[in-house]
């Protein structure tokens, strides 16, 4: 296109400098003609003039040729600006490069899961199903229970450590149900202090027999350490009634005269020395479900603890560990059916916990 326009302004040039001599030539003519007609002019003179006419033509015709390429040249300078102007830009298209070898990072381990933390199992301690007592390690008596009257009072005696036992019946001579104690005081010699079955009241009876025969003594029920299902808070001691420290007593049980120690509900055992005036908490030791008297101290049966699948056997006084009777019962299900008895002529333990019967010679460190 530009050259084009080049071309034809050219020659609109070169055709304006050609009439623009034609029109200068007339006039040069007509003026030399005026000229002549009023004076006369040598030959010479004419011809001088006509050869500045024609480089007077010459000159303006090179001026109008410079004049008109130099506009044209702006001209077109001009257009292209214009045209750059509202030419879109190119964009240049982005260059792809091959994708970086990449290595995949190994995926992190999990997190490690942490394992529950074990805790001991709380078992509320509660009213006995079961009684026991010892002589030695051979000879001992037990005894299921429940609630007056419905529980007939049935003991059983073994001399052989429990292989074999010997039932009798309590009820039918004396009247007596729902049996809460046992005190052996020789071979065949032992008393039971139950409930009444006709009110339910605290009862002594007692055999001399083997358990062939009974009788109730209701003089010597008085001199007994002993607890009434009816009154919780209350503790029978030798010839007096006190407070219990707790408001639910579960089990009691006597050295002597002065010394005695309860369960409570809570699990926790206190210990008098004064007959009840005064107790004292011992130090906790987890699931407590029965308590014994030894020679020396208390001894615990514990359940649900973590060292021992089954019953741990615990000094009070120093909460020291005994030893472990190992059962298949569920630790709840073992409230209310362990019964645990120390022998009053030597250190053996008695344990009768779920369907397992054991008897340590040792005071509860081995069991057979």
């Amino acid at each position: 296109m530009v050259p084009h326009l080049l071309r034809n302004t050219l020659v609109w040039a070169a055709h304006t400098g050609s009439v623009a001599s034609y029109d200068d030539t007339y006039l040069c003519h007509d003026d030399i003609s005026d000229r002549h007609g009023a004076s006369l002019s040598t030959g010479s003179d004419v011809a001088r003039q006509r050869r500045d006419s024609r480089v007077s033509q010459g000159s303006k015709r090179a001026w109008i040729i410079v004049g008109v390429a130099l506009f044209a040249v702006a001209d077109i300078a001009l257009i292209s600006l214009a045209l750059s102007h509202g030419r879109p830009a190119t964009i240049a298209a982005p260059t792809s490069s091959p994708a970086a070898s990449q290595t995949a990072a190994p995926a992190p381990a999990p997190a490690p899961v942490p394992s529950p933390t074990p805790t001991p199992i709380k078992v509320s301690a509660v009213s006995p199903q079961r009684v026991l007592a010892a002589l030695n390690s051979t000879t001992g008596w037990r005894a299921t229970t429940g609630t007056c009257p419905e529980a007939n009072a049935s003991p059983e005696l073994t001399t052989d450590a429990g292989l074999t036992w010997k039932t009798t019946n309590a009820t039918r001579p004396t009247g007596v149900t729902a049996l809460q104690s046992v005190t052996i005081m020789g071979p065949e010699t032992a008393s039971f202090i139950g409930l009444d079955r006709d009110d339910c009241s605290p009862q002594l009876v007692r055999t001399f027999v083997a358990g062939d025969n009974y009788a109730s003594y209701p003089a010597q029920l008085a001199g007994a350490w002993y607890l009434d299902p009816a009154a919780p808070a209350v503790v029978h001691a030798r010839g007096t009634t006190v407070d219990s420290p707790c408001a639910t007593t579960v089990s009691l049980t006597s050295r002597n005269a002065t010394s005695a120690a309860v369960l409570c509900a809570d699990n926790s055992v206190h210990i008098t020395s004064d007959a009840g005036a005064t107790w004292a908490i011992a130090a906790p030791l987890g699931s407590t479900v029965a308590v014994t008297t030894t020679s020396a101290d208390y001894v615990a049966a514990v359940v649900g603890t973590l060292e021992c699948a089954g019953v741990q056997l615990v000094n009070v006084g120093d909460a020291s560990v005994l030893g472990c009777v190992n059962t298949t019962s569920d630790p709840a299900a073992l409230a209310g059916n362990v019964a645990l008895a120390s022998a009053s002529s030597d250190d053996s333990l008695w344990l009768w916990a779920g369907d397992i019967f054991a008897v340590s010679a040792d005071g509860g460190t081995n069991w057979g």
